[in-house]
């Protein structure tokens, strides 16, 4: 039993060189997870895959004889040729395949697209993977074929993915709760005991949203939107997401940081697609608590920082340092611990601040304005379901929002 026992398919080939890369385990859990992904390999006859050398050494010389391998079965599943283009990362050769062949006439329409979905997320072409949305049709009640419905909603789940993956995390829960208010199955079909997966599980997915929910919206924003109507399903399939939640608004950040750091992270570190962009999302989430601090302080210590984010003195004073130059925030440092609000120092240089004030205002106030209308939107189109068209243009929020919208407005 490993890891990777619930994925089928070239994903698992990925999946194992991922874990292995970054050693995850003891090392005879990552020599199972590279027999797994071997055993799959032999099994439809084809082994040309880049990481062949990479799983191939985590086996060890004793194990090589004593029936870890099923090479008995070799060649007896060998697929056609898209399935080795996957696999030897030949993935334009496999779209290419792919969109000029007739499988749409042999496996569905919408399991069609799910296959090019696939092959553009491991090809990490993420914009190409949004604009598939413009292909399928605006509601889950226009398909009519139950594998094609499952089909339909897993390519909903990769374009929501795809947004995580471009760090575009207000972009990943806007589309994430706009297709779960026009299917409310939308996840709950995949939550089934035990399910299989031939590309990517439904808890990553899950998790991604929660992690954008948690970064892209504003703590002053967060009682809203747990309390919106059609939310609740979301809440009700990943409890973890609305315990997160509820955690910051009652200004518990200790516990909250307690799940954070490992259960959360141990969840992240072990996905392909969640691990990569994990310490970004870490950071974000760290100067959202600086700014909070910094909105309700006039001293500040370092070390009372390190112990609420349960990180060392010497990472806070860097992204701090870094964040009151970069955001042009009024504190500095009284000594190696402390941060004060310098009340004189938008005095000291008054024509450098008039200068900039005259450049900057007016785009800053019409920029924030346009913003948190857009969050209000979201909020009022969420809680009515006035959720309509699927190819409108959306609102974006990015790390310069957690400077303008909301944890940046006062200082």
């Amino acid at each position: 039993m490993t890891i990777l026992d619930r994925f089928s398919g070239p994903i698992l080939v990925e999946r194992a060189a991922y874990l292995l890369e970054n050693k995850y385990g003891i090392p005879n859990e990552r020599e199972q997870i590279a027999a797994r992904a071997i055993n799959y390999l032999y099994d439809i006859g084809y082994t040309n895959s880049p990481h062949w050398i990479k799983l191939s050494s985590a086996i060890t010389p004793n194990s090589r004889g004593n029936n870890l391998f099923q090479a008995s079965s070799m060649g007896t599943a060998r697929n056609a040729t898209v399935l080795e283009k996957i696999i030897s990362h030949d993935y334009n050769d496999a779209l290419y395949i792919l969109e000029s062949s007739k499988t749409v006439a042999n496996v569905g329409y919408y399991r069609h697209v799910e296959q090019v979905a696939q092959v553009l997320m491991l090809q990490k072409n993420f914009k190409a993977l949004e604009q598939l949305e413009y292909r399928i049709h605006n509601s889950v009640n226009d398909v009519q074929n139950p594998d094609e419905i499952n089909s339909y909603r897993k390519i909903i789940l990769l374009i929501c993915m795809a947004y995580y993956l471009q760090r575009k995390y207000f972009d990943c829960c806007y589309k994430f709760f706009r297709y779960l208010n026009l299917d409310n199955d939308l996840i709950a079909s995949f939550q089934t005991v035990g399910a299989k997966y031939d590309f990517i599980s439904t808890d990553e997915i899950l998790l991604a949203v929660t992690i954008s929910i948690i970064i892209s919206i504003p703590f002053s924003s967060y009682k809203d939107f747990i309390h919106i109507k059609s939310n609740e399903i979301f809440f009700k399939v990943y409890p973890l997401s609305l315990k997160l939640m509820k955690l910051i608004i009652h200004i518990n950040f200790q516990k909250f940081f307690g799940i954070w750091h490992v259960e959360i992270d141990q969840l992240c570190q072990r996905s392909i697609f969640l691990g990569k962009h994990w310490s970004f999302a870490q950071t974000l989430m760290r100067t959202k608590i600086y700014i909070f601090y910094f909105k309700i302080s006039q001293k500040l210590k370092i070390s009372y920082l390190a112990n609420i984010l349960k990180i060392d003195n010497s990472l806070i004073k860097k992204e701090v340092e870094l964040l009151i130059s970069s955001a042009h925030i009024n504190v500095e440092f009284e000594d190696k611990d402390t941060l004060v609000f310098n009340q004189t120092h938008v005095y000291n240089h008054p024509l450098k601040s008039l200068q900039r004030n005259e450049r900057d205002i007016e785009t800053v106030i019409q920029d924030k304005r346009k913003r948190l209308q857009q969050l209000r939107d979201f909020i009022q189109e969420a809680s009515t379901q006035g959720l309509n068209s699927t190819n409108s243009e959306e609102g974006k929020m990015d790390i310069t929002d957690l400077n303008n919208d909301s944890d940046m407005s006062d200082i």
